[in-house]
């Protein structure tokens, strides 16, 4: 299932890195959602997932809240696309995993193990890369001699 999510995750960005110039991020943050929703609901019916209708209660407050938040987010990411590439997106992407952990930790007093430790500076090592990359060509070529 990480495959499948990273493979979804990759073609999303770059697919709204691809469609960005042509529509607004609201308009492919709303396309992205309802892929999402038609996906996930065949699934959950498929597996026999409990279906849970709208009532007037603190949870579905809270749900509607981080659904808000998340378009926002998605939207910022889609808008964010023009200016920088795909490749770098997907990795900053990667960044959700890393804050995750980071409010597991203050929210809900999880600790910390080796694993989580070395998946994160592995995320942090990859979305750094790109950047010693251009650190390296700058040293190498500085720009007073880049003509």
């Amino acid at each position: 299932m990480a495959i499948v999510n990273g493979i979804a995750s990759g073609s999303e960005i770059s697919f709204s890195k691809k469609l960005s110039g042509d529509y607004s991020p609201l308009y492919l943050s709303w396309l992205s959602w309802l892929v999402i929703f038609i996906t996930n609901i065949i699934i959950s019916l498929y597996i026999g997932e409990t279906q849970h209708p709208f009532s007037f209660e603190l949870i579905w407050v809270y749900q509607i809240a981080y659904t808000l938040v998340s378009l926002v987010g998605f939207w910022a990411i889609i808008h964010g696309l023009k200016y920088a590439e795909a490749s770098i997106g997907g990795l900053l992407g990667l960044l959700e995993i890393v804050f995750s952990i980071g409010f597991g930790i203050l929210i809900f007093r999880q600790t910390l193990n080796s694993q989580v430790i070395i998946g994160g500076i592995l995320i942090i090592c990859a979305i750094a890369l790109p950047y010693f990359a251009e650190i390296k060509k700058a040293r190498v070529y500085p720009a007073s001699r880049r003509t």
